[in-house]
């Protein structure tokens, strides 16, 4: 038996089975809700898939929904036996109110995973990418979801315009699991490479619901090329990351590049003095000082932030990697040598 379980709710999803030759099981429980599948053999449903088409003998699928019941079994003859009831109330699958009961549990089959990779490959056979975008945004199931997009992501082209509605897309029917970010990651450089998709791919990487699962989409999308409105964007959601341990790691990824942008370099050195631990701060000030700053306003504020270090031992770390590397400005010179007294005079 092949059992797929999904809880849907506030606290939780999961997805996960167990496989044997004779039939498959499906689960969803919502807090309000209740929805059971279980089925065997190959079952066809007609093309507007409100109607089973044919069972194989033998094969059976049955379904309960709450207080709703549903069962089809294939015969030998090449029938099909229904069982319907609603609700206590017994259905003859030959009235219009049983087909259209049918329908109805045939469409929440479907939207929970039924048969969901073939059924995928045949909407794309019938409409392509677009058909396969509509169908999303029925479906329940967010691993399910996740295959979709990679499979058109992975297959199809797009328009810039196009590559817009999808981040859109992701970001409104992608909850708070992890195929949300896994997506994202997967994808950076798909959408960070048309104008038109930008501003929405990182709205939708904003909205990720975890430190550990954002900072490595961020991490994804700091190894692509971006411009310096980009990084500033990305520098941007780097500052909603909660620990500092995640956001020391990304700021040290930002500074791999050979030397930052005026908002860059200021955006940078303001996320750095935001982290609380000092060893952490110092290592990144240090690294900052080795940037190829091109300002004497830069080198300054460099030092601004460094007189805020304690214990002193840091910030003397700091002050002598500037030494090395500062230019021979006058205004940097003075500032620095203002640093230095006001170190020296905490010393012993």
């Amino acid at each position: 038996m092949k059992v797929l379980f999904h809880i849907i709710g506030w606290l939780a999803l999961a997805l996960f089975g167990l496989q044997c030759k004779e039939s498959t099981m499906m689960i969803v429980k919502g807090e309000k809700s209740y929805f059971k599948a279980k089925y065997k053999g190959k079952i066809t449903l007609n093309a507007t898939e409100t109607a089973i088409e044919s069972i194989v003998p033998d094969g059976y699928l049955e379904v309960r929904e709450n207080d709703k019941e549903f069962s089809a079994t294939g015969n030998s003859k090449g029938d099909i036996v229904y069982h319907l009831d609603d609700h206590g109330r017994s259905l003859s699958q030959s009235s219009e109110e049983g087909r259209e009961f049918t329908s109805g549990i045939l469409r929440d089959l479907i939207t929970n995973g039924f048969d969901a990779e073939e059924r995928m490959y045949r909407v794309h056979r019938r409409g392509g990418a677009r058909a396969v975008l509509d169908e999303i945004n029925h479906m329940k199931i967010e691993p399910i979801k996740g295959m979709y997009f990679r499979y058109i992501l992975k297959n199809d082209t797009f328009a810039p315009a196009d590559k817009k509605e999808i981040a859109i897309l992701i970001d409104r029917s992608m909850g708070c699991s992890p195929e949300r970010a896994s997506l994202l990651s997967e994808y950076a450089s798909f959408f960070l490479q048309e104008p038109q998709s930008v501003v929405p791919y990182l709205d939708a990487v904003n909205r990720i619901c975890t430190n550990t699962e954002k900072t490595s989409t961020l991490n994804a999308i700091l190894d692509q090329h971006l411009s310096a409105d980009q990084l500033g964007q990305v520098l941007s959601l780097v500052g909603t990351i909660e620990t500092d341990i995640e956001r020391a790691s990304l700021i040290d990824k930002v500074l791999d590049r050979d030397s930052l942008s005026g908002s860059n370099f200021d955006q940078s050195l303001d996320l750095i003095a935001g982290i609380d631990a000092e060893p952490d701060k110092s290592g990144l000030l240090i690294r900052m000082a080795r940037q190829n700053i091109k300002t004497d306003t830069q080198w300054i504020r460099l030092i601004d932030k460094t007189d805020h270090l304690s214990p002193d031992v840091y910030r003397k770390q700091v002050l002598q990697e500037i030494a090395r590397r500062m230019p021979p400005s006058l205004p940097v010179t003075g500032r620095y040598q203002s640093s230095l007294k006001a170190l020296t005079a905490n010393e012993p």
